[in-house]
């Protein structure tokens, strides 16, 4: 009798415990976010947001060694990003600023909105090229440099780290000398048309060649997820600019009359 009602003050035990049903209301409990990061990172800038604020804020040293990253998210929708190569680039809140004088850092990202309304939800970072190299020539020299000193600029200084956008702003930077042959610059992804370069004399401008004309003529993408490095070789005399750019199919060349 003793052995009964011990078993039977158990069950009464049991039952009183508040039980989990696969019915329950599990609206209020966050979703695990997975994130799969390719080899080839190295260090890698990782952010999400949700229609509120940013909910992740995190530096990955990867090492060029892949990676899996599991996060807690709210339940809903989340904007993922995940930018490597910042390295020479400011932090400002949530863009990244190119300091004046200074080029374009060779920056890899990419983002995107993520469905978080489930128990768990996965991204897989596919990084693609933010960023321009243009090789630059002048005809009739050897060496492929001119005798003026060069100053590029732009209207674009940054990029927007949930969107990738460009940021308004001012872009200098002077070409180097390349150790091929001529100038070797790299720019951000562009806004409009408003990319040229001074020929300058001293302090002053002897001419400007407006580049961003010229490479829009060309049928360039500036919206395309990978950006394709451009080849420029400038024959002054003549008036003419050969526009070579790599990464499409081709690579695509074309003249233009300046």
């Amino acid at each position: 009798m003793k052995y009964v009602l011990k078993y039977i003050m158990m069950l009464a035990a049991i039952a009183a415990v508040p039980a989990c049903s696969i019915k329950e209301d599990r609206s209020s409990c966050p979703c695990m976010l997975t994130v799969d990061f390719p080899e080839a990172a190295a260090k890698v800038m990782m952010n999400c947001w949700n229609q509120e604020r940013r909910i992740i804020d995190d530096v990955l040293e990867l090492d060029g060694e892949k990676c899996i990253r599991k996060y807690h998210v709210p339940k809903g929708s989340c904007t993922v990003s995940a930018i490597e190569g910042y390295e020479g680039l400011e932090v400002s809140g949530e863009v990244l600023l190119i300091p004046e004088g200074k080029q374009m850092s060779c920056l890899y990202a990419c983002a995107s909105d993520v469905a978080t309304d489930g128990e768990t939800a996965e991204y897989k970072v596919d990084f693609k090229k933010n960023y321009v190299k243009v090789n630059l020539c002048f005809s009739g020299s050897e060496t492929g440099l001119c005798p003026y000193d060069l100053l590029v600029r732009s209207n674009v200084a940054g990029l927007e780290m949930r969107t990738l956008a460009p940021v308004i702003g001012t872009f200098t930077c002077t070409p180097e000398i390349s150790e091929a042959k001529g100038y070797q610059f790299i720019i951000p992804r562009q806004l409009d048309e408003t990319l040229s370069i001074d020929l300058m004399q001293g302090a002053e401008i002897y001419d400007t060649i407006m580049l961003g004309r010229i490479i829009a003529s060309s049928g360039y993408d500036w919206t395309a997820e990978a950006l394709a490095d451009i080849d420029l070789v400038i024959d002054l005399p003549k008036g003419e600019i050969s526009i070579t750019v790599s990464g499409w199919n081709g690579p695509f060349s074309t003249t233009i009359i300046i």
